[in-house]
């Protein structure tokens, strides 16, 4: 299996968000999956804050499978985390055991049960 892991910062893109790790896996030639940790301001407390430190980030995940030439799964998860420590957390869990887009919400659905 060949896998890569980055954990970067990107400039805040036109949507609002921000990409803070990539991870991009290959567990058979076939399969491709990209992992992606997001993050973006809180909606629900609203952009309308200008101080730094009074803004609110929600962690988000997008996993992507292409498998074959033209099939192509994914999933987006928004607001898995409200901090950074908890939500590299769940992306190494998720990207480290190569959960696809399909298992991915009986996967967090186990983890969260068990904390």
């Amino acid at each position: 299996m060949v896998g890569t892991s980055i954990m970067t910062k990107s400039p805040k893109t036109s949507a609002g968000y921000s990409q803070t790790a990539l991870s991009v896996k290959r567990p058979t030639s076939e399969i491709l999956l990209v992992y992606r940790l997001l993050r973006s301001l809180d909606k629900a407390v609203g952009e309308h804050l200008f101080s730094k430190d009074k803004r609110e980030y929600v962690y988000s995940l997008s996993i992507v499978m292409i498998s074959g030439s033209d099939k192509r799964e994914e999933e987006y998860i928004y607001d898995i985390a409200r901090n950074q420590y908890d939500a590299r957390k769940i992306f190494r869990l998720l990207s480290e055991n190569t959960v696809t887009p399909c298992a991915v919400y009986e996967v967090l659905d186990d983890y969260l049960a068990s904390m």
